[in-house]
């Protein structure tokens, strides 16, 4: 059985681990790009259903085709999934380091794709702001949706790509990181002075682990 790492060790062993993940990650864009696309088609018909009309792959890039009109065609947005994906080598370097078992992190794993095809979801949904009043209320963005649409991509695109993956982490990991990684108080327990020296009156003290 792998004996559980230290948080020093842990810490450490994320840190190498981390360029041989990016490195397969950089490696395998076609494969994950395909399906963060299939996902985040799904995703996006739940978020503003009749906006898209097909995803398409070029490489790391996805080209979304929207069924709004504007002059000479319909609107196409395309977005690096790259920028959004890079939890993946993250949350596999961290379960690496950790010794998780394999059957937590591909459950974790099956949550966190999802999330990223939000990420995606809402940077082609943006979109249709940048193109102006007319082409965002054509696909229904306006009021309090184009606000959240507006939030949602920030977050996407700052914050969730990073962070998704080391929670999800830690949730599946929470017994390892409750007894390992959150600090403690250590308190100072009184013990009969007659245990210490015994030239010495002094009351002794230990620190609880």
């Amino acid at each position: 059985m792998n004996s559980v790492p230290t948080l020093r060790r842990f810490v450490l062993a994320t840190f190498l681990w981390l360029p041989a993940c990016f490195a397969l990650w950089s490696w395998s864009s076609p494969v994950h790009t395909e399906v963060l696309g299939w996902l985040t088609r799904w995703v996006t018909a739940m978020l503003a259903p009749g906006v898209l009309s097909a995803v398409e792959r070029s490489g790391h890039e996805l080209v979304f085709v929207s069924t709004v009109a504007v002059q000479g065609g319909v609107l196409a947005g395309e977005v690096n999934a790259l920028t959004y994906s890079y939890g993946l080598p993250l949350y596999l370097a961290l379960c690496l380091a950790g010794r998780a078992p394999w059957t937590r992190t591909l459950v974790a794993a099956a949550v966190l794709l999802p999330v990223l095809s939000a990420c995606i979801s809402f940077a082609f949904l943006v979109q249709f702001l940048a193109a102006g009043p007319a082409i965002a209320g054509a696909a229904g963005i306006i009021g309090w949706r184009a606000e959240a649409v507006a939030l949602a991509y920030q977050l996407g695109t700052l914050v969730v790509p990073g962070l998704a993956p080391i929670a999800l982490w830690s949730v599946a990991n929470r017994a390892w990181v409750a007894a390992t990684a959150l600090p403690y108080p250590r308190v100072r327990q009184r013990t009969d002075p007659s245990a210490g020296d015994p030239h010495d009156g002094a009351p002794q003290y230990r620190e609880s682990p």
